[in-house]
């Protein structure tokens, strides 16, 4: 689940320009329920299944839990929880299978974005940095709205940087507007 968090920002920025709050400023979210919740409200469709069949799965446990039949169990009990536990399967499945298509859907990418590192590689020599440099000592909600603020789109592919090397980046789109979007 936390992988496709974190490449679905770059999913959708090589795609088509992007506004920040759901691209370079999108959270990572550890629990199903309020990842699946807020991935939602912010498009990103196929993290928030991602985050649903991580909902499902602590449900799946109890489910399974009353699936061997024993004899002081009632038999509706066993059915419903046989119906419930392949229905959570099913959905797994299917949502699995989607993840294969959209990884190949996915940009090249030459260094993977999990860490720190990955992450500035692709933030190196870009003009965005020009804009959000301002806005570096303060908190980082404050920091967020200041960027929102900004109405600037954002893409992801080949560039090229401040230094005039042109390499993979986050950069500020061309159509970027002046007022928010």
């Amino acid at each position: 689940m936390v992988e496709v968090q974190t490449l679905s920002p770059f999913h959708q920025l090589a795609r088509t320009p992007s506004p920040a709050d759901r691209t370079i400023l999108l959270r990572k979210y550890t629990v199903p329920f309020s990842a699946l919740v807020m991935l939602f409200a912010q498009g990103h469709i196929f993290s928030a299944s991602m985050a649903f069949v991580g909902f499902l799965s602590e449900i799946l446990v109890v489910v399974l839990a009353a699936v061997p039949y024993s004899p002081g169990q009632i038999f509706l009990e066993l059915i419903i929880c046989t119906y419930i536990s392949i229905g959570i399967l099913s959905v797994t499945l299917l949502v699995l299978i989607s993840l294969v298509f959209w990884r190949r859907q996915l940009p090249y990418l030459p260094c993977p974005p999990d860490t720190l590192g990955g992450v500035i590689t692709y933030l190196c020599n870009s003009r965005m940095l020009d804009n959000i440099d301002v806005f570096t000592r303060l908190r980082n909600r404050e920091m967020a709205r200041q960027i929102t603020r900004l109405g600037k789109k954002y893409t992801y592919g080949e560039h090229k940087g401040v230094d005039g090397q042109v390499r993979w980046m986050i950069e500020e789109s061309p159509d970027s507007s002046l007022g928010e979007t």
